[in-house]
């Protein structure tokens, strides 16, 4: 993705990259759900699945990774989207 330098109306600070994958993400409660990744960024990602937590969800992201086991990263659910795919956040 290219930034904005003309206007200074991109906000990201890193750089978003495709990365079609799989993961699980789990919850409060012993909610959990799989799901798609979009794309990702040293700031977070976007994943896309049926059913997922609202904004402000605290969450663990398990990656489906070949040849590492339980690769997990702690994350927050900062937006949500209904999209014609299922929810994205």
């Amino acid at each position: 993705m290219s930034k904005s330098g003309l206007n200074g109306s991109e906000r990201r600070t890193a750089a978003r990259y495709t990365l079609p994958g799989k993961a699980r993400v789990f919850w409060a409660g012993g909610d959990t759900a799989a799901v798609s990744i979009s794309d990702m960024s040293a700031g977070g990602c976007q994943i896309v699945g049926q059913s997922l937590p609202a904004t402000g969800t605290r969450v663990f992201l398990s990656l489906e990774l070949a040849g590492l086991p339980n690769v997990r990263l702690a994350a927050s659910v900062v937006r949500r989207a209904e999209h014609e795919e299922g929810v994205r956040c």
